[in-house]
């Protein structure tokens, strides 16, 4: 990969920015224009996403028709900047959830719908010619994985996707001409090599071969892990011999007001939402799509690096940028100059170790009591049986917790390299028992502490554990968790392992989803866009607390929605889920005092094409504090 990797960025709202008045300035606090700036910083490409007619949809505010993308494509070209064009075909956003017909073309046959195709995509070509700023980069639809134009071109309907697709293809072809046009087909998914892999194979096998450039949206906390990153682009290279974009990728500077962007997505990206991390997150992109096999990775586009939203909203405006909420550069800006070639890509870019493990044991009803003087994290177990003379009293002791907890940690960690490759390594652990108000500090000089109302869960005692990681440079290898320790609940829920296969689950769902048991959980996969909820009920004591888990893991994309939730009566308590492929998680709702007689506890999804397993509910009783 050379130096003039393609360094972009996605301007569709630069209008509307400035037509809300929100400023900008560089890092002295002059202010400038967004886009000459940061052509200073080393951007030098730009995407714009062109909807076909936004004024049907009031959300849009008529923002990004072809008027509007032409004014901004001359600033772009004024500036020297490549030239990407997005074509969604839709009035408002299109990605693998929504992918809806423009309102003219809604009543359209198939035929109908290649004609208009290429139709549009031709006038809007001429006119960006006429207009002179005929696009470098052509992306026929916007995160197609799960078609466009729904429910004609919908998978799997293949054979009209393919028709749509080669339409738009053909109408960029008849009209660039002498321009160097590549043409993109864009999909999400970017660490999913699998979906990569039928769809390209499904559209080829069609006739869709016209086309230069494989585009990805990555986005770590939404795509898979980077490993998986790394592993997708080199086998598309290998299969399709193709140049690639990530076409959209970006990292939080910060978390969210609401759901958007909290802990869960930090989890699952690996990184949390900090200016530092922001930087080190598109660094390790970078370098990955620099690595990628016979030098076809590209470069990248920032997704909206300039949007902003009022501080007292939710989204992408909020913590996505990579201008913070008064319109100055965050430390991520950095790493848009930052040079692949000048690191070492077995660099280490972060070791994955959990902040907080959870350990679910049988333990007796009484108290625990650590004698620190017995050994380090040594417990004792006080089992009192009086003696029928009563004259004494015989404690059983169980010196086991050390040892039991020793085996439950991570033996290995996973090591991150800034080429996306992964090693793992061996961790020598030590453990500390500490009272449940104790701040432990933790690796990167945060303090950790847990939440105020652990005191009134079933937590029997907590852990900081200290690890050493064996063979890495000593900056890294130093790791540090907490470490609950919890009693197994008692599951009210009859089957909530799933060991009778679906007695007492009740289940709604659409046509197009795939499901059941297997020993080990419940169970999904689709192959297009799904609505599923699944639940079970039990019995319970009104006035009393109780305390809810789902145990899940699955694939996320764009427009997934996972609710787990617990109802009673006519409430609805919930917990927005944010799954992983690669690893289960737990989540937990807690019902201070049930209304009725029966509670009803289960998950909802809505998505496009994705698997998952749900691995248990448990409803149990919330325990008292542990004196």
């Amino acid at each position: 990969m050379e130096k003039s990797m393609i360094r972009g960025m996605d301007v569709s709202s630069y209008l509307e920015m400035k037509d809300k008045g929100y400023q900008y300035f560089d890092e002295s606090g002059k202010e400038v224009d967004v886009l000459e700036y940061a052509v200073k910083r080393g951007f030098n490409y730009a995407r714009l996403r062109l909807w076909n007619e936004p004024e049907n949809e009031p959300e849009s505010g008529g923002y990004c028709n072809l008027a509007q993308t032409i004014i901004t494509a001359k600033k772009i070209k004024e500036l020297g900047m490549g030239f990407f064009l997005d074509f969604h075909y839709s009035d408002w956003w299109a990605d693998p959830g929504h992918q809806k017909k423009p309102k003219a073309w809604e009543h359209l046959s198939v035929d109908g719908l290649c004609q208009a195709v290429y139709d549009f995509t031709k006038s809007c070509m001429e006119q960006l010619d006429q207009a002179g700023v005929y696009p470098d980069m052509v992306q026929i639809g916007n995160e197609i994985r799960t078609g466009m134009l729904f429910p004609d071109g919908a998978v799997p309907n293949w054979d009209n996707l393919a028709r749509f697709v080669n339409a738009g293809i053909r109408a960029v072809l008849d009209t660039k001409g002498t321009h160097g046009t590549r043409i993109v087909l864009h999909l999400d998914q970017g660490g999913k090599y699998e979906y990569y892999r039928e769809w390209f194979d499904q559209m080829m096998a069609r006739g869709v071969k016209d086309f230069d450039i494989i585009g990805l949206s990555y986005y770590p906390f939404w795509h898979g892990t980077f490993s998986m990153f790394r592993q997708t682009m080199d086998a598309l290279v290998e299969r399709y011999h193709k140049d690639l974009v990530v076409a959209e990728t970006a990292h939080a500077f910060r978390k969210s007001r609401g759901s958007f962007f909290r802990e869960e997505q930090e989890r699952a990206a690996g990184f949390p939402a900090t200016p530092e991390n922001q930087k080190k997150v598109l660094e390790l992109i970078i370098s990955i799509i620099a690595s990628a096999e016979d030098h076809r990775g590209l470069g990248f586009f920032y997704w909206e690096p300039f949007s902003r939203a009022p501080e007292d909203s939710d989204g992408w405006g909020v913590c996505m940028g990579i201008m913070d909420e008064n319109g100055k550069p965050t430390k991520g800006y950095e790493a848009i100059s930052f040079v692949p070639e000048e690191c070492d890509a077995k660099k280490i870019a972060k070791i994955d170790c959990p902040k907080e493990l959870v350990i679910w044991r049988d333990m007796p009803e009484n108290r625990v009591l650590f004698e620190e003087e017995k050994g380090l994290g040594e417990t004792v177990f006080e089992d009192q049986r009086a003696m029928q003379d009563g004259a004494c009293v015989e404690k059983k002791r169980e010196e086991t917790v050390q040892k039991d907890l020793q085996d439950s940690l991570p033996q290995k960690l996973e090591v991150l390299h800034m080429d996306g490759t992964v090693s793992w390594k061996n961790v020598r652990w030590e453990l500390n028992p500490v009272d449940n108000r104790t701040n432990v500090e933790n690796k990167e000089g945060e303090h950790q502490t847990l939440p105020e109302d652990t005191k009134k869960t079933p937590a029997v005692q907590i852990f900081a554990a200290g690890g050493v990681v064996e063979d890495v440079p000593a900056e890294w290898a130093d790791v540090s968790m907490l470490v609950l320790v919890e009693k197994t609940p008692e599951n009210i829920l009859q089957n909530g392992d799933f060991k009778d296969g679906m007695k007492g689950v009740e289940i709604q769902n659409s046509a197009g989803v795939s499901y059941g048991t297997d020993g080990d959980g419940f169970y999904f996969t689709s192959t297009e866009n799904f609505t599923l909820e699944l639940s079970m009920e039990a019995q319970v004591e009104p006035g009393e607390a109780y305390q809810a888990y789902v145990t899940c893991c699955g694939g996320n994309t764009t427009g997934t929605l996972v609710t787990f939730f617990v109802r009673d009566k006519g409430e609805e308590h919930i917990c927005e889920v944010f799954p992983r492929e690669v690893q289960f998680d737990r989540y937990s709702i807690e019902i201070p005092a049930a209304v009725d007689g029966k509670l009803c506890v289960g998950v909802k999804i809505e998505a496009p094409p994705v698997s998952g397993k749900i691995k248990s509910f448990i409803l149990c009783r919330r325990d008292m504090e542990v004196e």
